[in-house]
């Protein structure tokens, strides 16, 4: 009982502050008045600001394009069944594994195996790597070979193209250790790769949209001096107006797709 009376004496102490406290008014706060038309002013500004140059908004695989960029002309490839050879897997690119083809040295073939799960869309996909080949002068044949299973693996047999790719010749590996060197060599593999880029799109109007070290084939000299490079795997590429095209843009692509080489 004692403990209860304590209790309802503190309580009513407590009361009896809250109400000495005095009575805050509330207003409501005051409202700015903003000039819209500056407001957007400032945000189209630091809209510009983000705001990327045309070519940098550049296509980066085939189902993307910017103002200058194309989609490539579809040529209806038609499937037929290949006599040719095929040796296993040596390799890999955008859409599929890349094969020797037997008895034939200057050649090579990718695969895109319907068995493994890939759709029709996706063997689309692959068929248009074959278009942008014949595009651009490397494709040999395009069709099928059907395996012990009766399913069609489809196939894209190419020109070989000579040389290393870049991240595996000697000069690249012999920069180990040596920023400055390497930056200078992969400027300089950039410069050449781009100076390509520009040849093809002259000759065929078709740029190589991601030339990364892989898709770089590279001949060395006796000294271990990279002397020219040619580009594999197009598997993306873009049909763009030559007028818009030039070395600069194709340095920057270049640029872009090496700057893990540094």
């Amino acid at each position: 009982m004692r403990f209860s009376i304590l209790s309802l004496t503190c309580l009513s102490i407590l009361f009896t502050a809250v109400a000495a406290l005095p009575v805050l008014e509330i207003r409501e706060p005051v409202k700015t008045h903003v000039d819209s038309r500056a407001s957007s002013r400032r945000a189209a500004s630091r809209a510009s600001v983000h705001k990327a140059p045309a070519h940098a908004c550049a296509m980066r695989g085939p189902h993307k394009r910017s103002y200058e960029f194309e989609f490539l002309e579809r040529r209806n490839l038609p499937d037929h069944e290949l006599s040719y050879e095929i040796g296993g897997k040596i390799g890999g690119g955008s859409f599929g594994d890349v094969h020797p083809v037997v008895g034939h040295p200057e050649l090579l073939a990718k695969s895109a195996n319907a068995k493994a799960g890939m759709k029709q869309v996706s063997i689309e996909t692959f068929k248009e790597e074959a278009e942008h080949l014949q595009h651009v002068g490397q494709l040999v044949d395009w069709g099928y070979k059907t395996d012990a299973s009766c399913n069609k693996v489809y196939y894209i047999i190419m020109k070989k193209i000579t040389g290393t790719p870049f991240p595996h010749t000697q000069a690249y590996l012999a920069t180990a250790g040596n920023k400055a060197a390497r930056r200078v060599l992969v400027d300089k593999v950039a410069d050449m790769v781009a100076e390509k880029m520009m040849d093809y799109v002259k000759r065929t109007t078709i740029l190589h949209t991601d030339p990364n070290g892989s898709n770089v084939m590279c001949i060395e000299d006796a000294n271990h001096h990279i002397t020219s490079v040619d580009l594999v795997d197009w598997g993306f590429a873009a049909k763009v107006d030559v007028k818009h095209m030039t070395h600069e843009i194709a340095l920057e692509y270049a640029r872009e797709a090496l700057q893990k080489m540094y």
